[in-house]
């Protein structure tokens, strides 16, 4: 499964600045793990335009909590079961250092009350967008409208533009 992210890593140059930029694959990383969210709807989701967020845990290769907004959330034009979104995170692994991102996804409802969703996230660290640390992740999941809750996995890459692992907290290899 890592050998077949390389190319998802090499990908995701084009998404990661706008600006061509050469890439240290030995930098890059593909991490992966469960994930587990709550969806909360209201005024404690502050700037959502929308009145929705989430707030979970990454677990696995990432052992960092994040936060969604959701910007935009809307019924797709095809099918009447899908809702598309799209909205930003913000990371925070164990060590308190952060990873921004910019989310799409949609949300599938089922008759039961339960929905399948999948989201990738465009990540980066706040820095310069042509020198800085950039990625993507995609999340899949089951999420109940009942109580919120939502879990699933989630696949990535991930690229450092200095020599520091994202699954060790951050901290400098050498």
């Amino acid at each position: 499964m890592k050998a077949a992210l390389v190319p998802l890593a090499l990908s995701v140059l084009s998404l990661g600045a706008s600006a061509p930029r050469a890439v240290d694959v030995a930098r890059c990383e593909s991490p992966s793990g469960p994930f587990a969210s709550q969806l909360e709807t209201g005024p404690g989701c502050g700037p959502s335009p929308v009145g929705m967020c989430t707030h979970g845990k990454l677990q696995g290769s990432i052992d960092a909590r994040y936060e969604f907004i959701f910007q935009t959330f809307a019924p797709d034009e095809v099918d009447p079961l899908r809702v598309n979104y799209t909205g930003a995170s913000i990371i925070t692994l164990a060590d308190g250092h952060q990873m921004f991102g910019e989310d799409s996804g949609y949300i599938r409802l089922s008759l039961n009350g339960d929905a399948v969703f999948e989201t990738t996230v465009h990540v980066n660290d706040g820095a310069d967008p042509v020198d800085g640390d950039f990625g993507i992740l995609i999340a899949n999941g089951l999420l109940n409208f009942t109580t919120g809750a939502g879990d699933g996995s989630y696949i990535g890459a991930y690229c450092r533009s200095k020599r520091k692992k994202l699954t060790s907290g951050c901290e400098s290899s050498r």
